[in-house]
């Protein structure tokens, strides 16, 4: 049964006492008190609230897995089997990354998986068959894997239960920043809630802008006189223009100044950089104020990915690629291939090109592992090749021949 914190039926996000209820909801150290789904169900709005967030997840979504990956053998005799495993997983595992980037934000995340014989590729397949909400999933380390699955009960209690596993059913799951419940969007929340009250702020600023636009009437004038200079002063607000008798004066009073919206564009900002640095590791804002900063940026994004992949690569092996094998090739038979990243560092042309003439001064090269490195293959016979004028061989002994 789907679940939403009651507060959100009426409002975009609670108040800040309402929010401080929720974490300590979360907070219980005793399962029988302990209640995260409101918590969850809060920054599950997050991203309705402010637009950017997507943009931010969807960015350390590609960073960690936008690149080639492949089921490598430990043995050459074992590549036909390595193919095998990658026909029946890939599926799941593309679809996977998403749940995984997702159980950063969220601090758990978990998909149920259904295996099913196929006639077109040998042995047992695996499909999604469920990806668990943020709000039915809880750390807990009483669990096997410390996630356990919350489920509702009588009298507003909570059960809390294992995943099963069976011959044609397993699960993926996953924790982050285990310490206190709620992942990255957690850390963020308050800035969330500051940057959309600021929001609202900068909304009620814009409206005092206009000012007030006063109507004035001598002592003595007839009730149309009046009437006249009231519907005049609504013509002003909305055509700006009226047509008034002269015995109608209009003043207008400055309430604030426009100066004070930098202020809160200057807040905003500092909103802004936090919220994106927490998800991305960095901050396109403050690369544009930062001498060298898209080199920083790179670097920063570089270690994300890196560290994401890792992540990702070890909850396939320990746990997919386990199930596989199982189902597949026998309970007791260890894994004779594993999930593994294409490309485990991205380098630029100019680093890649003074890599391999600094390594190829001391040792060869293999020309699979320049094609594996830069992602180009080399052209084949009948290939139409772009060749600069005098384009002479590299000289690598590696490239012999």
């Amino acid at each position: 049964m789907s679940y939403i914190y009651p507060p959100l039926l009426k409002k975009e996000l609670p108040s800040s006492k309402e929010l401080i209820k929720v974490l300590m909801s979360a907070g219980q150290d005793e399962d029988e008190k302990r209640d995260t789904r409101p918590l969850m169900s809060v920054l599950m709005r997050l991203k309705k609230v402010d637009p950017r967030l997507s943009r931010h997840i969807l960015r350390r979504k590609s960073l960690i897995s936008g690149t080639p990956w492949d089921i490598v053998p430990f043995d050459k005799a074992d590549t036909e089997r390595a193919q095998d495993a990658k026909k029946r997983l890939q599926r799941v595992i593309e679809r996977y990354f998403d749940n995984y980037i997702d159980s950063h934000m969220f601090g758990v995340g978990a998909c149920k998986l259904q295996w099913d014989r196929s006639d077109s590729i040998k042995g047992a397949v695996p499909s999604i068959s469920r990806i668990y909400k943020p709000y039915e999933l809880e750390y807990n380390t009483r669990f096997e894997r410390s996630v356990a699955e919350v489920r509702p009960a009588e009298n507003n209690k909570l059960t809390r239960h294992e995943f099963e596993e069976t011959e044609d059913e397993s699960h993926l799951v996953n924790t982050y920043e285990t310490d206190e419940h709620g992942g990255i969007l957690r850390t963020i929340l308050f800035y969330e809630y500051r940057l959309y009250e600021s929001d609202k702020e900068w909304h009620r600023f814009i409206q005092l802008l206009k000012g007030i636009l006063q109507g004035k009437y001598q002592d003595g004038a007839q009730p149309d006189t009046i009437a006249a200079g009231k519907e005049a002063v609504e013509q002003a607000v909305s055509h700006q223009a009226a047509f008034t008798s002269s015995e109608v004066d209009f003043e207008f009073h400055k309430i604030t100044d426009a100066a004070g919206g930098t202020s809160i564009n200057l807040y905003q900002e500092r909103i802004i950089d936090a919220i994106e640095i927490a998800v991305t590791g960095t901050s396109s804002l403050a690369s544009d104020r930062k001498r060298n900063a898209p080199t920083v940026q790179e670097r920063a994004e570089d270690d994300i990915a890196l560290w994401g992949r890792k992540g990702l690569a070890s909850v396939i092996n320990d746990q997919l690629i386990t199930a596989d094998v199982q189902r597949n090739l026998g309970e007791n038979i260890e894994a004779p291939y594993e999930f593994s990243w294409s490309v485990q560092r991205a380098l630029d042309p100019e680093s890649m090109a003074r890599m391999l003439e600094t390594v190829s001064g001391f040792m060869d090269v293999p020309v699979s592992e320049v094609k594996r490195l830069c992602g180009v293959n080399p052209a084949k016979k009948d290939d139409v090749v772009i060749r600069r004028e005098g384009q002479t061989k590299p000289q690598f002994s590696g490239f012999g021949g």
